[in-house]
This record gives C-alpha cells, sequence and structure tokens, in this order.
C-alpha cells in the first residue's frame, strides 16, 4: 500500500441529513429515557447496559454536531 497517495475525504452532513438524525434521537433517546425511568428498577443487568450503552452511543454522536469551542459559531453565541 502506498501510503503517499491515501487521502482522506470528510463528508459534511447537509440539512436532510441532520433532521433525519435530529428525529433518531428524538424517537430513539427518549424511548431508553421513559424505559430507564419507569422500569429502572425491574431491568436486569443486561437490559440496563444495552440501554445506557444506547444512550451513550447517541449522545456521543450529537456531541459530533455541536461545534468546537474555538469555532466561530460559538464565540458568536
Amino acid at each position: 500500500m502506498n501510503l503517499n497517495k491515501l487521502q482522506v475525504q470528510f463528508h459534511i452532513s447537509n440539512v436532510d441529513e441532520i433532521d433525519f438524525a435530529c428525529e433518531f434521537v428524538d424517537t430513539f433517546i427518549y424511548l431508553e429515557l421513559i424505559l430507564l425511568n419507569e422500569k429502572g428498577l425491574k431491568l436486569s443487568n443486561n437490559e440496563r447496559l444495552r440501554s445506557l450503552t444506547l444512550i451513550e452511543s447517541i449522545a456521543i454522536g450529537c456531541f459530533r454536531m455541536v461545534p468546537r469551542i474555538e469555532s466561530k459559531q460559538v464565540q458568536h453565541l
């Protein structure tokens, strides 16, 4: 493999992709939070871990959409 010719291509999400991501979050994270709130004590450790892992993964994905603190977008808030 020739590393000199390796190129990284970035994808910048369009409005439709961001809207879909927000809809995905609304659909799944709130269901998991309700599940933990209503049945948290009745869930098995595996079910609780699955739910918390899903919430963590969604949260990490959401943080990737937030501009960096040094960005011009944040400086103008």
